[in-house]
């Protein structure tokens, strides 16, 4: 007969034939495997079910007792770092993923749920002061996006701010002289005998181009209050056919982007009006110039 049994102060022939099974000595209803105590087939450590070694509970590996997703501590079936919750590795504030503790809106950090921009709140992309849109860090006119509320026009403190921007001033003579060299640049693929069956699509830019400079020419009389008068004369290119048209492509392409900014940027509705098809016009020119190009060049 196997030894005495010592858990159970006598003989006791059922866990006899356990112990000799397991070759350690049994205990009633906890079988063991390679020595360590079973719960239903399942390893066990302290009472608690394990996984190759790590403590579960409800079947899901734990540390220091929290459940754990691919050995990362969660919380409520999310992933935490040092306990925070976290979104794709990103630490979360009310399911809100947060940088630095802050919590992000599309990676942007936000204050009060409102996007930051180097921590002063935003208002579509522009940062704002007691909840008021700014211009270079003065407010704007509440509620309006900078207008006076009457037909959307520049107020006369906005005309003296912009007015006195020589930067933009610059910009918006460079960028006349811009339509100019950009109609002689189609005024010459018009002539072009490899796309003469495209001529009135050259041309409908062309006139784009010159109805530019007079837009341009509004902007500077709606900030100033001056007519400028002064005659824009373009610049012959001096490259020709495919050399022409794809570096007109190219430079159209980042004029879009160029006109946009500054859309962006205007404190009243009649500026962005202006700006905003100027860059439309751009955009067309783009897909339009990509299309002859693909026509006539490509392949």
């Amino acid at each position: 007969m196997y030894p005495y049994n010592r858990n159970t102060r006598n003989n006791n022939h059922s866990l006899e034939i356990k112990e000799r099974g397991t070759g350690s000595p049994g205990t009633s209803g906890t079988p063991t495997m390679q020595g360590t105590p079973t719960m239903n087939g399942t390893p066990t450590m302290g009472g608690t079910p394990t996984m190759q070694g790590t403590p579960t509970m409800n079947g899901t590996p734990t540390m220091q007792g929290t459940p754990t997703m691919r050995g990362t501590p969660t919380m409520g079936g999310t992933p935490t770092m040092q306990g925070t919750p976290t979104m794709r590795g990103t630490p979360t504030m009310g399911g809100t993923p947060t940088m630095q503790g802050t919590p992000t809106m599309r990676g942007t950090p936000t204050m009060g749920g409102t996007p930051t921009m180097q921590g002063t709140p935003t208002m579509r992309g522009t940062p704002t002061m007691s909840g008021t849109p700014t211009m270079r860090g003065t407010p704007t006119i509440s509620g309006n996006n900078g207008t006076n509320g009457i037909n959307g026009v520049l107020t006369e403190n906005q005309k003296a701010a912009l007015a006195e921007d020589h930067h933009l001033m610059e910009i918006l003579y460079m960028a006349q002289q811009d339509s100019a060299d950009m109609a002689e640049r189609y005024a010459n693929l018009m002539t072009d005998p490899n796309m003469a069956s495209s001529a009135n699509v050259l041309k409908t830019m062309y006139l784009d181009e010159l109805k530019h400079i007079n837009q341009l020419k509004e902007a500077y009389y709606l900030i100033t209050g001056t007519r400028d008068t002064n005659e824009i004369t373009g610049t012959t290119p001096d490259t020709l056919g495919q050399e022409l048209l794809e570096d007109t492509l190219l430079l159209e392409i980042d004029n879009g982007d160029f006109y946009r900014s500054l859309f962006l940027s205007m404190p009243s509705q009649d500026l962005r009006d202006i700006f905003f098809e100027i860059s439309a016009d751009k955009m067309s020119h783009g897909n339009a110039l990509s299309y002859l190009f693909a026509k006539y060049y490509a392949g």
